[in-house]
């Protein structure tokens, strides 16, 4: 379920985590280092967005709660494709599907937003611009860049036209195996 927008925002704010949707956090890589904020919002796992220059200092860590860490390599240049860790994430996400959730990155403003954006487009069925501002009024220092809002608008697209062939694909198989029972 989406959440209204928030309608207060301080500049400091960028240094915490908001909640997107019910259970799932978004923030900067700062925020798994604090073991009371995980605690005080029960996050129970952390997925990391990463490019591959980051790997060494965007890390999981060692929490006196236990948290689990999954780490998804998705680097924003234009010749790199985003399509396999948008893939991995919805997959990850379908499997974390009951627990709570902090997505990070290393400001929480573009590829860790782009995930939860991929997200927000598939789970609620919105459009890729409608998704975008209702990530900006969640946390209102998103600033994905273009060339991943690009791949996210080709995957949602991708997706879609995957849907729309399997609904055909399966509804064509029921109304063959109707006419074989008549």
């Amino acid at each position: 379920m989406l959440k209204p927008s928030v309608h207060w925002w301080e500049y400091e704010d960028r240094h915490c985590c908001q909640e997107i949707i019910e259970g799932v956090f978004l923030g900067p890589s700062t925020v798994a280092r604090d073991s009371s904020i995980l605690s005080s919002n029960r996050i129970s796992d952390i997925i990391i967005a990463r490019s591959e220059r980051e790997k060494s200092f965007i890390k999981p860590r060692e929490h006196p709660v236990p948290v689990t860490y999954h780490v998804i390599d998705i680097d924003d240049s234009p010749v790199a494709s985003c399509m396999s860790s948008f893939t991995l994430f919805l997959d990850l996400m379908k499997f974390l599907k009951n627990k709570r959730v902090l997505v990070i990155g290393m400001t929480g403003m573009n590829r860790s937003a782009a995930l939860l954006c991929v997200l927000v487009v598939a789970k609620f069925s919105l459009t890729l611009s409608a998704a975008i501002e209702y990530m900006i009024s969640r946390r209102r220092c998103v600033s994905i860049s273009q060339n991943v809002v690009r791949q996210i608008d080709e995957f949602a697209t991708a997706k879609i036209a995957t849907t729309g062939i399997l609904a055909t694909q399966s509804s064509a198989v029921n109304r063959k195996r109707s006419s074989e029972l008549v």
